[in-house]
C-alpha cells in the first residue's frame, strides 16, 4: 500500500521539521508579514487525517495507492494562511498576496498540485477536514504544542 499525502500541516515535535503552516504561524506571532502566492493551488491535509487514513488502511488490510489531501480543493497558500491567521487571532493583513512570478526560481513549479482523494473517501470513508477546521483543531491543541519549537 502506498500513502501519498500532499502538503501536510499540524504541530511538530520540538526537534521536528516545520511545515508551511507552523513556519507562517511563527512569523505571525512575531508580528511579521509573509508573502504567499495567489496563483498556485493545492489541497493541504491536516496531519490527523493522514494518521486516520493509515489506521484505516492497516485495520482493513487495504492495498493500493491512496492520495491523501484536505477538503479544500484548489486552494492557494494565500487563501489558506489568511483563514488560519484569523483562527489564531492574527490579522489577515499580515499575509501579503503575491504571485509565483514574485519568487523567481530555476525550477519550474506546477500551478496546481491538488490531489484527487475520491478513493480515500469512497473506500476508506475518511472525510478530510478543511484548513479552517484543521486550524481550529490545532488551536485547541496549542497548550501542548508551540510554533517556536
Amino acid at each position: 500500500t502506498i500513502v501519498r499525502p500532499t502538503v501536510g500541516y499540524g504541530w511538530h515535535e520540538p526537534d521536528g521539521r516545520r511545515n508551511p503552516l507552523t513556519a507562517v504561524l511563527r512569523t505571525l506571532e512575531s508580528a511579521g508579514t509573509v508573502m504567499q502566492v495567489t496563483d498556485q493551488f493545492e489541497n493541504p491535509v491536516y496531519a490527523g487525517d493522514v494518521a486516520e487514513t493509515i489506521v484505516r488502511i492497516v485495520a482493513h488490510r487495504v492495498r493500493g495507492e491512496f492520495n491523501v489531501g484536505g477538503a479544500d480543493r484548489h486552494l492557494s497558500r494565500y487563501a489558506w494562511f489568511t483563514r488560519v491567521a484569523e483562527v489564531f487571532g492574527h490579522s489577515a493583513q499580515q499575509i501579503v498576496p503575491a504571485t509565483m512570478a514574485d519568487f523567481p526560481s530555476h525550477v519550474l513549479r506546477p500551478r496546481d498540485t491538488t490531489f484527487d482523494c475520491s478513493r480515500l473517501v469512497g473506500e476508506l470513508g475518511v472525510v478530510p477536514v478543511s484548513v479552517t477546521s484543521g486550524a481550529h483543531q490545532m488551536r485547541s491543541e496549542s497548550e501542548r504544542w508551540t510554533t517556536t519549537s
